[in-house]
């Protein structure tokens, strides 16, 4: 039997063509956990929960290359908080931290924050959670005050006008 060259090489472009679109236009859920890292880089909401206390909100941004910028309702004396995210297997790890101050002038540091976390890919929201720790340090680095909590980003999706 004599198989129609012309007639099978439709047939098989027609066929890499669907699998490569269909691998192209998977749902997001579909891609698994481990690809929820690629999508961590950008602008948050974040709800942290510290334990004893109500939950507060805060903004969070992931870069690209690894650099994390923080802001909570912020207080009169009180930086920006910067730090640095890394991928831990299916997970991300964080550790940022955020300087206090005297009254505009004094120009003297009177204290330090550092949160440390990980953060969990949930698949299904397209969000991140999992548990932080804060340290609150005098400026000679003697721990004042210790927490523990837990933490939900959703993104800052773009809208459109």
């Amino acid at each position: 039997m004599r198989t129609n060259h012309k007639a099978v090489a439709p047939f098989i472009a027609a066929l890499i063509i669907m699998l490569v679109t269909a691998f192209a236009v998977a749902p997001p859920d579909a891609w698994g956990e481990d690809q929820g890292i690629d999508r961590l880089p950008g602008a948050w909401h974040a709800v942290t929960t510290p334990s004893g206390f109500g939950p507060f909100p805060a903004l969070l941004t992931f870069t690209s290359d690894g650099a994390l910028i923080a802001s909570e309702p912020p207080g009169p004396f009180e930086s920006p908080a910067h730090g640095n995210w890394v991928r831990r297997g299916r997970d991300v790890a964080y550790t940022f931290f955020v300087l206090f101050g005297g009254p505009l002038g004094a120009g003297q540091t009177t204290g330090s924050a550092k949160i440390v976390g990980t953060l969990h890919f949930d698949s299904h929201s397209g969000g991140w959670s999992g548990p932080f720790r804060i340290q609150v340090f005098t400026p000679a680095g003697v721990v004042v005050f210790s927490n523990t909590g837990t933490v939900e980003l959703t993104r800052i999706e773009i809208e459109s006008l």
